[in-house]
């Protein structure tokens, strides 16, 4: 990981579009990094959260490893919950408990 404080991209008319942001990294060992191209695997701290937008599973990966050693998880934008190989982790049964609608105690 480096931390760049920007991340750039260019644009097919020539120019570039940058963000700047003090908290931007970039993982520099991502297979899918295309420096002359502007995709890389920006990371972006926010209010407390860690995020990258479109991860694939090896991405996703990487943000599980970092979230361990913070004892943290990866969660999704719809509150999934994620393993190291990018994979959804299965609901369990107290989850599910957790969900049941407050008159179905029983």
């Amino acid at each position: 990981m480096r931390l760049d404080g920007e991340a750039r991209a260019d644009l097919p008319s020539g120019g570039s579009l940058i963000a700047e942001d003090p908290t931007l990294a970039v993982w520099t060992t991502y297979s899918g990094n295309q420096p002359e191209g502007g995709n890389m695997a920006w990371f972006h701290w926010f209010e407390g959260n860690v995020i990258v937008k479109g991860p694939d599973a090896e991405i996703v990966g990487k943000m599980v490893r970092i979230a361990e050693s913070m004892h943290a998880k990866v969660h999704g934008e719809e509150d999934e919950k994620y393993q190291e190989d990018g994979e959804v982790v299965p609901d369990d049964a107290q989850d599910q408990a957790a969900r049941r609608p407050w008159w179905k105690f029983w």
